[in-house]
């Protein structure tokens, strides 16, 4: 679903940004599965490394945002 939003989404890159986040998110409850059904401990490892680059990721999407937000006076897709 969240590819289909960031598909269809060409207006507001704030919704975008959630969607990018939607799909690290749903990347990690595969990854928790999988290493539960296969008892390994690997994607319990990868998901703390992809929680903490889509932390980083969202910090550093939202600063530019606002940096964009304050020269531009709007944050459509369309005007880029």
């Amino acid at each position: 679903m969240s590819l289909i939003g960031l598909l269809i989404n060409r207006l507001n890159i704030l919704i975008s940004l959630i969607c990018i986040e939607l799909m690290f998110y749903g990347i990690n409850i595969s990854l928790i599965i999988f290493s539960s059904i296969l008892d390994d401990q690997f994607g319990s490892a990868a998901t703390l490394f992809i929680v903490t680059v889509a932390a980083s990721e969202s910090a550093i999407a939202l600063a530019l945002l606002v940096r964009f937000f304050r020269g531009f006076s709007d944050i459509f897709l369309e005007d880029f």
